[in-house]
């Protein structure tokens, strides 16, 4: 099966398996990412903290691209410093 019902009450876990399959399937996604993908995600938030800004960055730059490899869509990033949203 590729697609399931809105609002069946197995859409919470198929959409967890998915994003935290995602990372696994993609190829080109490094470890900080995968660990992201699997351990940040609550439900569609992302929490994530790191030590310094340029592994934030670097989380920001690639993330989203893997999400859309299995279909995802990361819209936003909310950061307390917002010179990580700015390049280098």
């Amino acid at each position: 099966m590729t697609s399931h019902l809105f609002g069946g009450i197995w859409c919470s876990s198929s959409s967890s398996f998915a994003l935290r399959r995602t990372p696994v399937d993609c190829d080109y996604a490094s470890p900080q990412v995968k660990d992201t993908v699997e351990k940040a995600f609550y439900v569609d938030d992302c929490l994530k903290s790191v030590s310094t800004k340029d592994d934030a960055r670097m989380i920001i730059r690639d993330t989203p691209s893997v999400l859309r490899y299995g279909g995802f869509n990361l819209t936003k990033f909310i950061v307390n410093d917002l010179s990580i949203l700015s390049d280098p």
